[in-house]
Order: structure tokens, then sequence, then C-alpha cells
């Protein structure tokens, strides 16, 4: 306790990633302590701990931090930023002490709800289309791809809505994205869970006419990017299934209706 009380040319400070408590009084009256960051780890700031440190204008606080002891802030008037590395739940489940005002008045900066993500296949294009959840105090989202689950993610868009389609995708081609909630300041969320999708076919459209020889009817479509063979699927008027037929070209006539 009070190891560093009244030591007035300090500026920074590096705790230890094992510190589980920050002791009483520890910087007490450290004025010139302008920033401090509290490891992951820590669950107390007891009494009076940055009492006194008119210089402190941000602090770190995990979210391991369950007690904030009284006196802890006292006197920390240029305190402006806390960077809060949880949720605004989370906080304000901390045991906070009297006489704190200081620390509650700084403007605290939560870490985000990370986005819950859905893939699917857009029908038309064959293109995969994810969707998330807004997240509260988001202004933008990261989305990350990478084809491997355990291999290394490319940022590959930011947008600003809750939805994208990844344009670029090849058919056949598996896919796997998380994607990271941004806040105006620059907090961010952590990533969502990770969502996988194979890009399917573009999607044919078809046209009906009458082979001027036959008469017989014949379907075509548009040659689609990617696809090796069509199948056609042939239905009665009840939705039973008649017969199939494939072809490697992009129409079929004399078709057995």
């Amino acid at each position: 306790d009070a190891m560093f009380g009244g030591c007035f040319s300090l500026t920074s400070v590096t705790i230890p990633d094992d510190v589980t408590v920050i002791g009483t009084s520890v910087f007490y009256n450290c004025n010139s302590l302008a920033s401090v960051v509290i490891p992951d780890g820590v669950t107390t700031i007891k009494e009076y701990a940055f009492s006194l440190c008119e210089g402190l204008t941000s602090i770190e606080i995990p979210n391991s931090v369950k007690t904030i002891e009284i006196y802890a802030f006292e006197d920390a008037p240029n305190l402006t930023d806390v960077y809060y590395h949880g949720t605004k739940e989370e906080w304000n489940q901390i045991e906070i002490g009297e006489c704190n005002e200081d620390l509650t008045k700084a403007k605290i900066h939560y870490q985000l709800n990370a986005p819950v993500v859905k893939a699917s296949n857009v029908a038309s294009t064959g293109k995969i289309k994810l969707t998330w959840n807004a997240v509260e105090g988001a202004v933008k989202y990261k989305v990350y791809r990478c084809k491997t689950q355990n291999g290394k993610y490319v940022l590959m868009n930011t947008v600003t809505g809750t939805s994208m389609i990844n344009k670029n995708a090849v058919a056949g081609q598996k896919y796997f994205y998380y994607v990271i909630a941004v806040a105006a300041d620059g907090a961010v969320s952590e990533k969502s869970n990770i969502v996988s999708r194979t890009c399917d076919l573009e999607r044919p459209v078809t046209t009906l006419s009458n082979d001027e020889a036959t008469g017989k009817v014949k379907i075509s479509w548009n040659a689609v990017s990617g696809a090796t063979k069509y199948t056609l699927y042939i239905y009665d008027a009840d939705g039973n299934q008649l017969k199939t037929s494939s072809t490697t070209g992009t129409s079929i006539t004399r078709l057995l209706l």
C-alpha cells in the first residue's frame, strides 16, 4: 500500500499482469500521472488508490474489476475519459464506493456488445448475405472474411447497416465470417460468432417458346458462370414431378410433356 504515494515526478506506470488488487493509496497524490492502464485480472481498486491524482485524464479499467472502494478517485478533477473493457450493464454491476464522483462523472467508453451474425444465400445471384442485429452505441460494423475457419481473417468491408452481400464470392467456395461493432469514439466489440456459407451459382432466368419446326415447347436460359450442366425439372399442375432432363447447353426442346 502507498508504494508510490507522493511521487510527484511519476508520469506513467506499467502494472504487472499478475496484479489482482490496486492497493490502498498506492498512487496517492501522484499529480503528474496522466493515464493508467489497469490489466485484466484486477478485481479491486482500494480506497485512495488514485486520490489527489490531479493530472490523471484517462484510465482503462477491465471488466474483471468488481469493487472500487471509497475515495479511490477522490480529487482527480481532470479525469475525463474512462475506457471500460466491458458493457454498460457490467459497469453498472461494479460496487463503487462514495466520494468517487470524479470517476463517475467522466465519460465512460463502454465496450460494445458483439453482434450475432447469420448467413444465407441470395436466391437470384447465389451470393452470400450476412445479417446481424443492431448493437446499441455502434455507428458502423467491420466485416472480416477467411476461406478457412482458423486462418487469417481479412477486413472485407465496413458498413453502417446491419447486412452485407459478399458480391465477389466465388461460386462453390466456402467462406467464414465474423463482424465487429464500432462506436463513434472508436471503441469496439468483441468478435461476433463465426458463420460459414458456400456461395451458390446464379439462378438462371428462363424463357418459353415453341420450336418452329416441331411446335414442341422450347425452354431457354442464360449461361450461368461456373455452371457445367443444367437440370430441368418438370411438374404437372398438381405439383407432381414428371421427369428431369439435363444438358450442358442453354436450352432444351422436344420434351415429352
